[in-house]
């Protein structure tokens, strides 16, 4: 079975020594991997040098024929919400991005358990920048987006959005799971949930399953439609115990994929819908 995976941290565990490109490149063709988003991950809100060092690396990826590497951006405060340094994430071949990780910056705010931060809405950069990518095709990722701020984005996209590693509130309950009114949301729009691997938001605890993945993907298939499902691992950017923990382990996932939906149903999970996103 064919894979295409919506999120890994491999840019930024390249950068900072924790695993190499040839590793990677190792695990992505035991698991079938056709189709990888690669992250380029920011900590800071003000400067890009991690950014531009990320996106330098994601070169090697590319050059590889065994699969279709997609460069995405996580964390775009560095933009600061003005146009032409969102412009240059496009030059350079950016897909896919979302306007935060885990802590404020100029155009939005994060999830947090902190119902008032929750509920924030965009800030006014952050309605500029997103109404910008959609204009230029950018696809906007609301993983790591707070629930005010998924709501204006909804509202101003045309195009469809994407989780690209999220699980469901209704499974677990967490500041960064999607409520079952957000998977609709997505789905009403086109888009997709790739459903996270990390065993916090799958089920609370250190140790998940394939198994587990599984029950998350039927959920969003129940509550969303089947071609809403897919799969975003945060591989290198996460670590579970007993679980799955590099792109080889995908194999594992397709057996138990493969017990509860349809041959038909599994490709659009692990490939096409993914594929329908990136080729839109």
């Amino acid at each position: 079975m064919r894979i295409f995976d919506l999120h890994c941290d491999t840019l930024s565990a390249v950068a900072n020594g924790y695993t190499t490109v040839e590793k990677s490149m190792e695990n992505l063709k035991k698991g079938n991997i056709k189709a990888q988003c690669f992250a380029a991950f920011s900590k800071s809100n003000t400067e890009n040098a991690e950014f531009l060092k990320q996106s330098e690396i994601f070169k090697e990826f590319e050059k590889s024929s065994d699969f279709k590497a997609i460069l995405t951006a996580e964390n775009i405060g560095f933009t600061k919400g003005e146009i032409s340094e969102i412009e240059k994430l496009k030059n350079v071949g950016v897909k896919a991005v979302s306007l935060t990780h885990n802590t404020e910056n100029k155009l939005a705010y994060p999830n947090s358990p902190n119902r008032d931060i929750h509920l924030k809405g965009l800030k006014p950069a952050g309605v500029t920048a997103v109404e910008y990518m959609d204009s230029v095709g950018i696809t906007l990722d609301v993983s790591h987006l707070n629930m005010g701020g998924f709501y204006d984005a909804s509202r101003i996209c045309r195009r469809p959005i994407i989780a690209t590693h999220s699980c469901c509130n209704a499974i677990y309950p967490h500041s960064r799971n999607l409520y079952d009114s957000q998977l609709r949301i997505i789905a009403r729009g086109g888009g997709i949930i790739g459903v996270c691997f990390y065993s916090r938001f799958l089920n609370g605890t250190d140790s998940m399953s394939a198994e587990d993945v599984v029950r998350t993907a039927r959920h969003i298939a129940n509550i969303a439609g089947i071609d809403s499902v897919a799969l975003g691992s945060d591989f290198d950017g996460m670590e579970n115990k007993n679980g799955l923990n590099s792109s080889a382990d995908f194999v594992h996932l397709i057996d138990s994929l493969n017990r509860y939906f349809t041959a038909a149903e599994c490709d659009k999970i692990c490939y096409k819908n993914a594929e329908r996103i990136f080729t839109c």
